[in-house]
Formats: C-alpha cells, sequence, structure tokens
C-alpha cells in the first residue's frame, strides 16, 4: 500500500496497482483482471489512463509425472486384450469381475482408455490400439 507522500518502499506506481487489483478481486472475485486505471486531475478536464502492467506469477516447476501402473484387473484386461477385441459381456468372462468392478473410477477399464492403453470399436468392442485385433490391423495397414 501507498504510504502518506507517496512512498511505497518500493515501487509506487506497482503499489498502486496492486492495490488496484486487490479490490477488483474484492468486488468482482479472484478471476479479476484490470486492464487499465484513470483518474482525474483538478484543472485538467481529460482523465489520465495508465495501463496496468500486466503481471503473473513466475511459472509452477512442474511436477514429474509418475507413469501409470496398472492395477491386477487392468493387468488382466490388457492380457485378455492383447491381439483382439471382445465385448463386455465377453471380457468379463475373460477377466472373471463383474461390471461393478470393470467400470470403477478408477482402477477399471474407463483409466485405460484415458491412458490410451484400450480402445473401444463400436462394432467390435474393447481392444488394445498397440496389440489390434486382425480386423482393426488390416484397417491401419490400409489407410497407410
Amino acid at each position: 500500500m501507498v504510504r502518506p507522500g507517496g512512498e511505497s518502499g518500493g515501487n509506487a506506481d506497482e503499489a498502486i496497482f496492486d492495490a488496484v487489483r486487490a479490490h477488483a478481486r474484492r468486488l468482482y472475485g479472484p478471476a479479476a483482471r484490470p486492464l487499465r486505471v484513470a483518474y482525474w486531475m483538478e484543472g485538467i478536464s481529460d482523465p489520465v489512463s495508465l495501463p496496468l502492467v500486466s503481471w503473473s506469477p513466475p511459472p509452477a516447476i512442474a511436477q514429474p509425472v509418475e507413469p501409470f501402473v496398472p492395477n491386477a484387473l487392468q493387468g488382466g484386461i490388457l492380457d485378455a486384450l492383447e491381439f483382439r477385441a471382445l465385448r463386455t459381456d465377453a471380457l468379463l468372462s475373460v477377466v472373471a469381475a463383474d461390471r461393478s468392478r470393470l467400470y470403477k473410477r478408477p482402477g477399471g477399464i474407463h483409466e485405460l482408455r484415458e491412458h490410451g492403453f484400450v480402445g473401444l470399436h463400436p462394432r467390435l468392442g474393447y481392444y488394445r490400439p498397440d496389440a489390434p485385433p486382425p480386423e482393426l490391423a488390416s484397417q491401419a495397414e490400409g489407410e497407410s
């Protein structure tokens, strides 16, 4: 904040800008981003308008992403889908699981799909993109 006499301990303009930003956040919420400040001076009819210097916090240091490790059920799903496609009921019988476990989030087939380990073909069912069934492998070769 600006002290009497205009001293702010640092850059006086920046202290004013910080006060304007804080005021805008209080009035309009944390996403408020004021762009300009205008003030009127005695004896001058036009306001003085100053752009607010865009300030953004330094970029956060990215935390290393831990690799995805499938659980036992997911490992069974990946094994069952190697070089073949299976619809839901057939996949359930191969992995010996019930629907609630298969579709559990996290830990089921949705998580495998989100990470790109499993795809879903509208006619054939679930499959592995890295080890597709012959029907899909021949389509992929035909597109290349």
